[in-house]
């Protein structure tokens, strides 16, 4: 009884883990591809209304775009920038790194249970420490890319 407690409570924190990490791993990414694109979109579309080519209303429009570009990056450098990227890839890691090793005591034969007590300490420990908050798209695309693209190994189900 007690095993197969001990190996469903690995599957929970397998789970957990897996999309907690993969889930700071694409909000990071999602930040830097937007960082990167509201200053291509800047860069472009001043070039494009200095270039001359383009009408008045096509220059007032790219100006407007780059101007709503301008305004979005300048919140989301107020709002931690590039750096909260870094710490998203930290506490990734640290999920990653405990879905590892609650992986390699799952493929055990005889599972410690303090072991399991121990993952399980590190789990809450983890989920307690203060991180950066994981946003929407970063859960669908998480979510999408383990269980539809097969990013990872779903050894928990």
């Amino acid at each position: 009884m007690e095993k197969l407690m001990s190996k469903e409570l690995l599957k929970h924190i397998g789970e957990s883990t897996a999309y907690s990490a993969k889930g700071h791993f694409k909000t990071a990414d999602i930040r830097r591809i937007s960082t990167y694109m509201y200053i291509v979109v800047n860069i472009v579309f001043a070039v494009m209304a200095i270039s001359g080519l383009f009408t008045q209303l096509w220059i007032q429009l790219l100006s407007i775009a780059s101007l709503i570009a301008s305004i979005l990056l300048l919140i989301s450098e107020t709002h931690g920038g590039l750096g909260i990227c870094s710490r998203h890839s930290k506490f990734g890691n640290l999920y990653l790194e405990l879905h590892n090793d609650t992986y390699s005591e799952f493929l055990k034969e005889s599972r410690d249970q303090q072991n399991v007590e121990k993952l399980q300490e590190r789990l809450n420990k983890l989920n307690k420490t203060e991180r950066p908050n994981i946003n929407l798209g970063g859960r669908y695309w998480a979510k999408y890319a383990i269980e539809k693209s097969g990013e990872m190994t779903k050894w928990w189900k």
